[in-house]
């Protein structure tokens, strides 16, 4: 808008591709001067940052969080590692544990309902007396994969053999 004074509104679509997200903003005209306020301010932020981290006197407070995907440290050189849990695994790593996960849950779920058919319920009390109870109530389906139906059906038709028409 500064350099095409016909423009009188821009409409911004940020993409975040790593998050699947997006957010749009569009500005006017009437926006202008206190977007270029802003801009200034923060770039003079930026620039005092840039020298006290040069000058070594200051030492920077890092904190962790979503921020941390976009910081050029994050796996090598962060300054809070140890407890950033952003820089513990790449984007791969953490995409392999997550899958781990759920599929160790699954296992878990599985010998938990065995455990009931075989107990009953299962109680738990924490440290904190918080109770927990694994207790599966049967479900009614009423859809199949066809592939684990398609053996039933064919037992079925093979036990009631069509009546003959006369």
């Amino acid at each position: 808008m500064c350099l095409n004074p016909s423009l009188e509104k821009v409409r911004f679509v940020l993409e975040f591709v790593r998050y699947g997200a997006s957010r749009c903003v569009e500005y006017k005209r009437k926006d202008l001067s206190w977007l270029k306020e802003l801009a200034q301010r923060e770039r003079t932020r930026q620039r005092k940052l840039h020298e006290l981290a040069a000058s070594g006197e200051h030492e920077l407070k890092a904190s962790p969080g979503r921020h941390c995907a976009w910081c050029p440290l994050l796996l090598k050189g962060c300054p809070v590692a140890k407890t950033n849990p952003y820089s513990q695994m790449t984007a791969e790593e953490r995409l392999r544990f997550a899958l781990w996960l759920q599929e160790a849950e699954k296992q878990n779920t599985k010998v938990l309902k065995d455990l009931m058919v075989e107990r009953g319920l299962i109680c738990y009390r924490d440290g904190n007396q918080g109770a927990y109870v694994a207790d599966f109530v049967p479900v009614e389906k009423r859809f199949y994969p066809y592939r684990d139906a398609v053996a039933i059906l064919d037992e079925w038709f093979r036990t009631h053999p069509p009546m003959s028409r006369a």
